[in-house]
């Protein structure tokens, strides 16, 4: 069997770019640049591939902006909480549904906020 043939290979390739992407946000951020990661390019893999001219067999799985901060930064997205989909023993599909609708709400009210702080943003000229 190809390896590229394998579900192994994805997981194994997947948890290493992990790794990596973590480790390259911590090393940008210590030396006081700011970092975007880019899940999207998930969403067009064939076509980002070609236009990176990548070799046959792979494709993308994350990109990651890495640059200086004009102006202020951003708040941290919020994260779901562990409570969210971390269980003890079992399976709990009542806990996990609560704690996402539970996460959605800070999620709308984030958004909410981050939008009114992007139209403010482009009022008095930032980041343009």
């Amino acid at each position: 069997m190809k390896i590229q043939e394998s579900v192994e290979s994805i997981l194994v390739g997947s948890v290493d770019i992990g790794i990596a992407l973590g480790t390259a946000i911590v090393v940008a951020e210590s030396m006081g640049l700011g970092t975007v990661p880019i899940g999207a390019v998930r969403n067009a893999p064939t076509e980002l591939a070609e236009v990176l001219e990548l070799p046959q067999n792979t494709f993308p799985i994350v990109g990651l902006c890495i640059g200086y901060i004009k102006g202020d930064k951003n708040p941290v997205k919020p994260k779901i909480p562990l409570d969210g989909y971390m269980l003890y023993d079992k399976y709990d599909s009542v806990t996990i549904e609560k704690n996402i609708h539970k996460y959605d709400k800070i999620m709308e009210k984030y958004f909410a906020n981050r939008t009114e702080l992007v139209a403010t943003e482009k009022k008095i000229g930032v980041g343009q």
